[in-house]
């Protein structure tokens, strides 16, 4: 039995009819660690974006143009149908394929705050039931045999290719909150923290055939605050003592595991701006519910 009727058969279990599995992470990053990438692990599909949807009896993996040749060749031993990306195909297929009162899991971690409202708006228009999970069965089959979380020391990138100091940049973004009359931003996005700090690594890594592909930013999220109080979740070991010693004072390093229960203190009440097709629907949802959550994606 290959992975995916591995996972048909939990869905069964569990009383799902189907489940949706995008090639991002918790991170939504598109360059997720091999930890992170459900999308290969349960159809083979080695690209760097795209989406698959198993339902008990079928599944299909929708691509765009440049990965639709490679989609085929990964997944010929797979009984997957490969489609054309888009919501207009993914939409017409669900609704060819699910009835009224039907079940589809979705894993709001791994899919922006956008992405599920779209998906909530359509299962109320076909009158299905779309279910938030609170653990993704993919990991529980996975099990023992996912790789390790790795995590790279983070160094400074230097102002001279930044252009403004973290420092500077920082106060920026609280007169932006201010000015807009936000008490704070949710910084999900690690591309959006690694340029307000002026930071890299090399997290984020995909193997390509035989080379690697990088993209130097830490996997991390951020809590920004209009009066002066800036929050960075990430492991302080793991930053060099340049860095370490250059935000002394002006961030405060917190424990990631800490994330959910900071967020629900600090933003309890109060008016939160983020990107919110940037931002996991998880933790989105968490502020809307404890604060008044804006889209506000800084461009």
């Amino acid at each position: 039995m290959n992975t995916l009727e591995r996972l048909q058969k939990q869905l069964r279990t569990l009383g799902f009819q189907g489940l949706l599995i995008p090639s991002t992470d918790e991170y939504l990053s598109e360059f997720a660690q091999p930890s992170g990438q459900r999308l290969n692990w349960v159809t083979g599909f080695s690209g760097s974006t795209g989406l698959a949807i198993v339902l008990q009896d079928r599944a299909a993996l929708f691509l765009d143009g440049r990965y639709k040749a490679q989609g085929q060749r990964d997944t010929s031993g797979v009984s997957i149908e490969v489609l054309d990306a888009g919501v207009a195909v993914r939409e017409r297929w669900l609704t060819a394929n699910l009835c009224a009162g039907q079940r589809l899991a979705v894993d709001g971690r791994l899919h922006s705050y956008v992405e599920v409202q779209r998906f909530r708006e359509f299962a109320k228009e076909q009158e299905l039931e779309l279910v938030e999970l609170t653990q993704n069965p993919i990991d529980a089959l996975w099990g023992a045999e996912r790789p390790a979380v790795t995590s790279s020391q983070i160094f400074d990138y230097p102002t001279r290719f930044a252009g403004l100091t973290a420092t500077e940049k920082c106060a920026q973004l609280r007169e932006w909150l201010i000015g807009r009359r936000m008490d704070c931003h949710l910084l999900a996005d690690p591309e959006d923290v690694a340029w307000l700090l002026n930071v890299r690594t090399d997290d984020s890594q995909r193997t390509i055939a035989t080379s690697w592909q990088i993209v130097p930013v830490p996997l991390t999220r951020m809590l920004v605050e209009a009066t002066g109080h800036t929050l960075w979740f990430v492991e302080r070991s793991r930053l060099e003592p340049a860095l370490a010693a250059r935000l002394q004072g002006a961030v405060e390093v917190m424990d990631p595991g800490l994330f959910e229960s900071v967020l629900k203190e600090r933003t309890a009440g109060k008016v939160i701006g983020a990107n919110l097709r940037r931002t996991s629907h998880c933790f989105a949802d968490f502020a809307a519910k404890v604060g008044v959550l804006i889209y506000d994606p800084l461009v």
